[in-house]
């Protein structure tokens, strides 16, 4: 036989050799996609039909000794109790739903919003009273 023929069977069979060879990032053959096949046939899930928010708000939910609240109404009043406890968030986003609303006053009231005290002794107070009468 010559060498020729021989190297031939050599390099075809050490080819065979390295095409079934089976290892890190080599999948035996039979286990691969067929070429044009996806490993994912049905493809990715389609995503629900969501609900608005519209709905969300207009229902209903359980209150306190079991009266129903809109949603609407536990949501503004969750958010007025927080600002009443301090919360500054809570606070801003309740002035801003006041400003949007329309609900906040813009005219001053009839009392004055400030307060002043005297830091005199009660025997000086009493003094200046008598003048301010006289």
């Amino acid at each position: 036989m010559p060498d020729s023929i021989q190297s031939d069977r050599e390099e075809s069979s050490h080819n065979r050799i390295n095409d079934t060879e089976v290892g890190y990032k080599k999948p035996p053959k039979r286990t691969q996609f067929a070429k044009g096949r996806s490993g994912n046939p049905n493809g990715r899930p389609k995503r629900p039909d969501g609900i608005s928010i519209k709905e969300l708000l207009d229902s209903d939910q359980p209150g306190k000794n079991g009266t129903v609240v809109s949603k609407r109404e536990a949501l503004v009043v969750r958010l007025m109790n927080d600002a009443m406890a301090g919360n500054q968030k809570a606070f801003g986003r309740f002035l801003t739903f006041m400003i949007q609303a329309g609900l906040l006053r813009s005219d001053q009231s009839a009392l004055s919003s400030v307060i002043f005290f005297d830091r005199l002794p009660p025997e000086t107070r009493e003094e200046s009273n008598k003048n301010e009468i006289a």
